[in-house]
């Protein structure tokens, strides 16, 4: 009995956002996504630093850098639009004000029409909650209780009374399928993206994964290019999976290729592989729009598709993961911002 309510609290606090109280059940607010010019923002690089550029914020929730811009000087404390909200609470009788670079606030991302439930923490790092489950923004009610979306690119607009709001422009319609391939006696990590319903916490028994046959190689020295907008950005990709480009490279005009060829230092030509271009091969569970696939984020895993033109789609109605429940197989989903490879672990000979 124990664990059943157990169980039950869990699933009501994962859902919680789409919660209505009595008081709003006979007349409950509608909300409706309207889309904005593009935003020019100060944007916090989560590289540790905590250094300040002029971006545009995409109207697919993206931060983009303005290549006309330099690198903001200004003071470590002023305000990014990425930072968490500062708080001001009285002790004492005495204001005390938490300054951005000593909290962490819980908030919601927005990625292409998706919500993705997570925390802010400084300087500028979004790390998602494990367990979270991905939302519309169709669904989502502006609430000083809930959490805000804190990259959302245009506004929310309340619907009149008797009036149908009108959903996101760019909601899929596909969904993810089970490998029919794969053993379903014990739930496994590709499972998630099948059926919102399917919650880890729920099992009645232990959790059995299958047996660790690969070990992640981490290689942050790695050149990636990364598309935004029409454009090609080289960089690197941290641990937790965070690109951070460099600027002494300009971007390269972006024109559906896989990989490109730069000159580095030395004047040796490097292959630089882009990893959110979509690599469409004739295999089970893909799809002719883009490709089904992983987004890392600092030890999290997050199912998607990658569009055409590079944006990660984010698949509502599914979990949050926690990486060390994945398994490696070459005919599992990619990671596309794996932060290196996976190797196989040799077994010990008895």
């Amino acid at each position: 009995m124990k664990q059943s309510l157990k169980c039950m609290c869990l699933i009501l606090a994962c859902c919680g956002m789409f919660a209505y109280t009595p008081g709003k059940a006979a007349d409950p607010l509608k909300y409706e996504y309207r889309s904005a010019e593009v935003k020019k923002v100060s944007y916090r690089l989560p590289d540790g630093d905590g250094e300040r550029i002029i971006a545009y914020l995409s109207d697919n929730g993206e931060f983009v850098r303005d290549p006309k811009s330099p690198a903001d000087s200004g003071s470590i404390m002023l305000d990014a639009f990425n930072d968490p909200r500062k708080r001001w609470f009285a002790y004492n009788t005495t204001l005390i004000i938490g300054y951005d670079h000593e909290l962490t606030e819980p908030v919601y991302e927005f990625r292409s029409g998706r919500l993705v439930p997570g925390r802010l923490v400084f300087p500028g790092l979004f790390v998602p909650t494990v367990g979270g489950i991905i939302s519309s923004i169709d669904d989502y009610i502006p609430d000083p209780v809930l959490p805000r979306i804190y990259n959302l690119p245009g506004t929310m607009v309340k619907v009149p009374v008797g009036q149908r709001p009108q959903r996101f422009a760019a909601t899929p319609t596909w969904k993810p399928l089970i490998r029919p391939d794969y053993p379903t006696s014990y739930p496994l990590n590709w499972q998630f993206a099948a059926s919102p319903a399917w919650q880890p916490f729920m099992s009645t028994g232990p959790v059995k994964y299958p047996e660790i046959t690969h070990s992640l190689t981490l290689d942050v020295e790695r050149k990636v290019g990364v598309i935004r907008g029409d454009s090609v950005f080289i960089g690197r990709l941290d641990k937790l999976g965070q690109f951070t480009e460099n600027r002494k490279i300009d971007p390269i005009v972006y024109q559906k290729q896989q990989s490109l060829s730069i000159q580095n230092s030395e004047g040796i030509m490097e292959i630089i592989p882009i990893i959110n271009h979509p690599v469409i091969v004739p295999v089970p569970n893909t799809i002719s729009d883009g490709e089904l696939v992983y987004e890392y984020r600092s030890g999290k895993l997050t199912c998607g598709k990658l569009n055409f033109d590079g944006v990660f789609e984010p698949n509502a109605g599914t979990i949050v993961i926690d990486f060390g429940t994945f398994r490696y197989t070459k005919e599992e989903w990619r990671i596309y911002n794996l932060p290196g490879t996976f190797t196989p672990i040799l077994k010990r000979q008895p």
